[in-house]
């Protein structure tokens, strides 16, 4: 039965007794999933230890802050953690974060919108889906460890203007850099972190050319359709501010880190055949707001190595070239549609929010060596025809067994309609990383009625989904049941049928299991069997005999003294009345009588 949240609290608070009680619950309870605020309890436990909150936060939870806690509240994390978010309230005073592990936040990020307290994270720091962050006025966060926002974007436009990111710095051109956006009604700007935290500015390209696109470390603007001059340009970001706008790179390359879609209308369309270069960052951030953007020029990676794409923004962003960067691709919010072999370049491809949109027919775009991973809440959709070959699978953080994956009316043999949509398919090929032998049954053992003494046989499809081979050492099934097979291997991607027989002895229901014993990583080592026993039909032509009186004679010895007499009746018959005070045996099926010495019928 799956706990309910109730089933995770806990009245007495010593951080001692807590690590008994959990070690517990992870042994007997599967995991919680409600989606809730978690609030943090006065006192100092580690941030691991249900003690520490009223009920242990989860990757889907918020961790809060509020007056349950009475002083400034200093806690280490105790273990590598993920939060959807944190929330910071009313505490009586600044809530510090220790040193030692990782801490991940989801989609909620940082809420201080009603703090009266500080928070500094000392732990190190990854961010996880588009998200936003919001800071009133006077207040701070410090971050003072490690930090990646690995592909996340985060609108800082909660974010009062007298609000500090203490030691969240800067890059050359001035902003905190392309990950980080304020969004200002319709318009989109990057956030530029000292003194406040304020809208950053751009420096106006060359209309018509952008002839004065030459740095590296300087953000820039244009408002409508241009041609790149005749030299290659540079940037760090590039925004378009006006309406839809069409970049001809003329066969000139351009190199960018940022690209923001702020049009006001229509679509931002980039095309050519020069090629778009990932700046000295490795990765480029593509950031819209709702609008349409069409990236129709060869994306390639930096000069000093494998470069990634991150896209976050409302819109739809469609490629179309068989791009060669080779870091990876990112999608945190809208959608990602692709519609030619190796769009996606060369890497892993994760969509932590989203859509993934692989177009009809579509084939070789994400390359058959990478993991396509699938976070909770975002999607890939299938277009009809596609059918596309990966290493790897995980739908949220599970991995998928090997085989065709798909949603319902796909065909495909695993069924995911939570992360997958469309008519096409995923093939995962499981031929990377860690062994796996995935059983799995298909078909039915259900024999229905049969007669006793009488034998009946199916069979069951046993595959394995694994990338190695599994190895079967023996078949136990219920009473009733026999299996032919009992050591065998089971190849990889392959099946074997397995013959099942049932001999039902006595008129009663047959139920069990058929187990394997075998070297499984995870997947199905158990299926149902069923029966029932009946009575055996008569032959046709033969008289069937609806009620019927026996009489037993007995002929005794002379000199011979009878004790009982017993008689057992032939499968199928039931007595309904016995004379004479006998007695019927269900078990051994058999009439008896007991006689006294002086020949009277005994009980």
């Amino acid at each position: 039965m799956k706990p309910t949240r109730e089933s995770y609290r806990r009245t007495t608070r010593s951080c001692a007794w807590t690590v008994l009680t959990l070690t517990s619950l992870v042994l007997l309870l599967p995991s919680a999933v409600f989606a809730a605020t978690r609030t943090k309890q006065n006192n100092t436990c580690n941030l691991n230890l249900a003690a520490s909150w009223d009920i242990l936060p989860g990757a889907d939870d918020v961790a809060l802050w509020n007056s349950t806690v009475t002083g400034a509240n200093s806690a280490l994390l105790g273990a590598d953690l993920s939060w959807s978010g944190i929330r910071i309230e009313n505490p009586g005073g600044g809530v510090n974060i220790g040193t030692g592990n990782s801490l991940t936040l989801g989609t909620n990020g940082i809420d201080m919108a009603t703090a009266t307290q500080n928070l500094t994270v000392n732990c190190d720091l990854t961010l996880r889906g588009r998200q936003s962050w919001k800071v009133p006025p006077s207040r701070a966060v410090y971050l003072t460890a490690a930090f990646n926002h690995r592909g996340a974007v985060v609108d800082l436009a909660a974010c009062a203007t007298n609000a500090s990111m203490g030691s969240l710095g800067m890059d050359a051109s001035g902003i905190v850099g392309p990950w980080a956006v304020f969004v200002s009604g319709t318009t989109l700007y990057y956030a530029k972190p000292t003194p406040m935290l304020t809208p950053a500015g751009f420096t106006t390209a060359t209309a018509g050319t952008l002839a004065n696109m030459t740095s590296a470390t300087v953000n820039y603007n244009f408002t409508g359709s241009a041609t790149l001059s005749a030299t290659n340009l540079i940037g760090n970001t590039l925004r378009c501010s006006g309406s839809g706008a069409t970049l001809a790179n003329a066969g000139k390359n351009f190199t960018l880190n940022g690209l923001m879609n702020s049009a006001s209308s229509g679509t931002l369309t980039i095309s050519g055949n020069g090629s778009l270069i990932i700046g000295a960052t490795r990765e480029l951030v593509v950031v819209a707001n709702g609008r349409a953007t069409v990236l129709d020029a060869p994306i390639v990676n930096h000069a000093s190595g494998p470069s990634t794409l991150t896209y976050s923004g409302g819109g739809t962003c469609s490629l179309s070239r068989a791009n060669s960067y080779s870091g990876g691709t990112l999608i945190d919010a809208g959608t990602l549609a692709v519609s030619g072999a190796g769009t996606l370049g060369g890497g892993d491809v994760t969509v932590s929010g989203g859509t993934l949109w692989l177009s009809n027919g579509v084939s070789a775009v994400i390359g058959d060596t990478n993991t396509l991973a699938i976070a909770e809440g975002a999607t890939v959709l299938l277009g009809s025809g596609v059918n596309e070959a990966i290493d790897t699978l995980y739908l949220g953080v599970v991995r998928a067994a090997s085989g065709t994956w798909g949603a319902t009316g796909s065909g495909a043999t695993h069924i995911d309609d939570v992360h997958l949509s469309g008519a096409g398919v995923l093939t995962v090929l499981n031929t990377a990383g860690d062994p796996t032998r995935i059983p799995r049954f298909s078909g039915e053992l259900v024999f229905g009625e049969v007669a006793t003494n009488a034998a009946a046989m199916r069979t069951v499809e046993l595959w394995n989904d694994g990338n190695q081979s599994l190895s079967v050492t023996g078949v136990q099934v219920s009473a009733g049941f026999t299996v032919t097979q009992q050591v065998f291997a089971v190849p990889a991607g392959g099946s074997v049928t397995l013959e099942v027989r049932f001999v039902p002895t006595a008129l009663s229901v047959y139920s069990g299991l058929l187990t394997l014993a075998c070297d499984a990583t995870t997947g199905a080592t158990s299926f149902a069997v069923s029966g029932t026993g009946v009575a055996p039909v008569p032959p046709a032509g033969m008289r069937t005999i609806t009620a019927l009186s026996a009489v037993i004679a007995i002929h005794v010895p002379t000199n011979a003294v009878t004790l009982g007499v017993e008689d057992e009746l032939a499968p199928g018959f039931v007595p309904v009345s016995i004379s004479d005070g006998g007695s019927w045996d269900a078990a051994n099926r058999k009439v008896k009588w007991f006689f006294s010495e002086s020949g009277q019928v005994g009980a």
